[in-house]
């Protein structure tokens, strides 16, 4: 009748932050049980979730009255709640989030369910690892237009003409007073392309005219 998501937050993977992700049949009846659960964080070998992010397997308690190691009857006795078990999910070889149930009455430990889980669990921490993937790729390509912006501001913010080629003579970014001193050419001022067309251009449009043969070995000098 109860389900909750503990996810890891910190960056050694060791501490295990409770979500709001819950799932109740009967929610009014375990409020005390959810406050301190949502205030409580576990180390690993720390209560269920520390047992399960420790051992990165399936952990079941049958009675909870009778455990040593579940740290929330300590805040308070009364739960509502006797029986629990909880399984991780593993996405690479880290287990990055634990899934706990809780059943208001002992519960012997079934191992079928607690093999089923295992598979389970594995299966979520590859849609957990795509979607980890996709928020870093969001937010480096967010930091990317970023920084992107400040490196045009800034370019953009000289007087006289500028531009900057990478390490393959290739465009990366020029402002508008070096467009305007290479007019004839400067529709083709993109990023990416290379100094030699730009010269072969100017070339193209007699842009380099001053009394000297602009010859094939004149363009590669």
């Amino acid at each position: 009748p109860i389900g909750h998501v503990d996810e890891i937050k910190d960056k050694d993977g060791v501490i295990l932050v409770p979500t709001n992700v819950w799932h109740f049949t009967n929610p009014n009846k375990f409020i005390s049980f959810r406050t301190i659960t949502e205030n409580t964080q576990f180390r690993s070998g720390e209560g269920l979730p520390g047992r399960v992010l420790e051992s990165n397997e399936p952990k079941w308690i049958s009675d909870i009255d009778a455990d040593d190691n579940f740290p929330r009857m300590k805040v308070a006795g009364n739960l509502g709640v006797r029986a629990g078990f909880g399984f991780p999910v593993i996405s690479g070889n880290e287990t990055v989030a634990v899934l706990e149930f809780f059943a208001p009455e002992p519960f012997a430990a079934n191992i079928d369910l607690m093999h089923a889980m295992s598979v389970i669990g594995v299966q979520l921490g590859q849609v957990y690892g795509r979607k980890r993937a996709e928020e870093a790729l969001q937010i480096s390509e967010a930091n990317s237009r970023i920084e992107w912006q400040r490196l045009e501001d800034a370019v953009n913010s000289f007087k006289d003409g500028f531009a900057l080629y990478d390490a393959d003579d290739k465009l990366v970014v020029c402002n508008e007073s070096y467009q305007n001193n290479l007019s004839a050419v400067s529709d083709a001022l993109k990023p990416g392309i290379s100094f030699e067309e730009i010269i072969r251009t100017r070339v193209k449009h007699a842009q380099l005219r001053d009394g000297i043969t602009r010859d094939e070995a004149w363009i590669q000098k």
